[in-house]
C-alpha cells in the first residue's frame, strides 16, 4: 500500500544513497518526495574521514512526506563537497573534509524543512477527520 495517502513524514540517517533500492522504495512504491530531492546527488549530508580513500561525502539523510497532506514550506540549503573544501581551505583537487570539530561532534548535518500541513483530500468525503 501506498503511504501517500497517509499523514506520514519519515526522517532520519537511512545510511542510503538517493538511485539505492530502500530510497526508490520510499519514493515510487510507498508514493513519498523528499524535502531534498532536486540536490539529493550534489548536496552532502555526512562527511567523514573513515575511508580508505581520505573521505565520504554524500547524502545519506532524508526527510520523506506525503505530498498528499503536506506542502513543503522551506529548508535549510545543504552544501556541495565543493562548498566543504572552500570552508576548510581543502584544494579543490583535495578530499572532502570531515564535518566531525571540536563546535560539530557529528558527522551529519542537520537536516530543517517546514512542512505545511494540508486539508483533507477531497476523495475522503467530509466525515474525514481532520
Amino acid at each position: 500500500q501506498s503511504l501517500g495517502s497517509s499523514r506520514v513524514i519519515v526522517c532520519g540517517d537511512l545510511n542510503a544513497l538517493p538511485e539505492s533500492p530502500p530510497m526508490r522504495f520510499l519514493s515510487q512504491a510507498c508514493r513519498l518526495e523528499s524535502v531534498y530531492r532536486d540536490v539529493e546527488h550534489s548536496a552532502v549530508t555526512n562527511s567523514n574521514a573513515c575511508s580508505m580513500d581520505g573521505a565520504f561525502a554524500a547524502m545519506i539523510d532524508y526527510i520523506f512526506y506525503a505530498p498528499t497532506w503536506f506542502t513543503l514550506q522551506s529548508r535549510v540549503r545543504l552544501p556541495t563537497p565543493g562548498m566543504l573544501k572552500v570552508s576548510s581551505s581543502v584544494p579543490p583537487e583535495g578530499p572532502v573534509p570531515t564535518l566531525l570539530s571540536a563546535s560539530w561532534p557529528s558527522d551529519h548535518l542537520a537536516l530543517t524543512a517546514i512542512l505545511a500541513l494540508n486539508n483533507a483530500p477531497s476523495t475522503m468525503g467530509s466525515d474525514w477527520d481532520q
